[in-house]
């Protein structure tokens, strides 16, 4: 992909899913979840930013410390062969 296909791409996506912002108070969330959880930086922001705008489930392919849930706030993979999009409405 080139630099202006992944472009084009990224506003597809900002135009068609919402776009969260990182603010000072997810940063503190997430250096608390640092420290509590023992989550990597940039998944303990991610978490921290969906913990705060009350996002029920992420999906990743890299749980974050192998947890399934932290705080109310899910993963699940979406490459794991189980993983059914239909059901994630059902699921919440």
């Amino acid at each position: 992909m080139t630099p202006a296909q992944a472009g084009r791409q990224v506003g597809y996506f900002a135009r068609v899913f919402g776009v969260l912002t990182v603010t000072p108070v997810a940063i503190l969330e997430a250096l608390r979840a640092v420290d509590e959880y023992r989550l990597s930086f940039w998944d303990a922001l991610i978490w921290g930013v969906a913990r705060l705008n009350d996002v029920p489930l992420v999906l990743t392919e890299d749980l974050p410390g192998g947890r399934d849930a932290v705080e109310g706030v899910r993963y699940t993979n979406p490459f794991n062969p189980l993983f059914d999009l239909a059901r994630i409405g059902a699921d919440l």
